[in-house]
């Protein structure tokens, strides 16, 4: 899960009842990466299907085409932050919370290096705002996700 070997969730396929739609909506370009974290949250068991689901096509436009963009870097800073938060909030993913800290260290220290490497000062706060609304975001989903389990 950390290590994000997970298939593509375009090809995947979940029950209705699993999906979590704030937490996949507050992914942004990460929203599959958010729906297998989702799965993961519910406890529900999963099942490997080995045959093709799907097809991969590559594209102008797809986050790994994009990643040497520092800006979009920097904005991926909110859903980064927010989905490592939510996993350490989580008492049914306690097992990989010491990796998941380290994660989150690591994405934050890279979101702020990217944002100096830009040497503008615009970056730099645009960075600490994507991280605290990560955190933000985690803390009320985490929340609302732990209300529905107690009712």
């Amino acid at each position: 899960l950390l290590q994000k070997a997970v298939a593509a969730s375009s090809f995947a396929l979940v029950r209705r009842g699993a999906l979590d739609p704030a937490l996949i909506g507050t992914g942004s370009d990460m929203w599959d990466y958010f729906l297998t974290v989702g799965a993961c949250l519910t406890g529900r068991p999963a099942v490997y299907v080995a045959e093709r689901l799907g097809w991969y096509r590559v594209s102008p436009t797809m986050l790994s085409a994009t990643h040497a963009d520092p800006h979009k870097q920097i904005e991926l800073a909110r859903p980064q932050t927010a989905i490592l938060v939510i996993v350490l909030r989580s008492r049914r993913l306690r097992a990989i919370h010491r990796a998941a800290g380290r994660r989150l260290g690591a994405a934050i220290g890279r979101s702020l290096a990217t944002a100096v490497s830009t040497r503008k000062l615009r970056s730099v706060a645009r960075a600490i705002v994507c991280i605290l609304a990560g955190a933000r975001d985690a803390r009320r989903l985490s929340s609302r996700n732990r209300r529905s389990a107690d009712a």
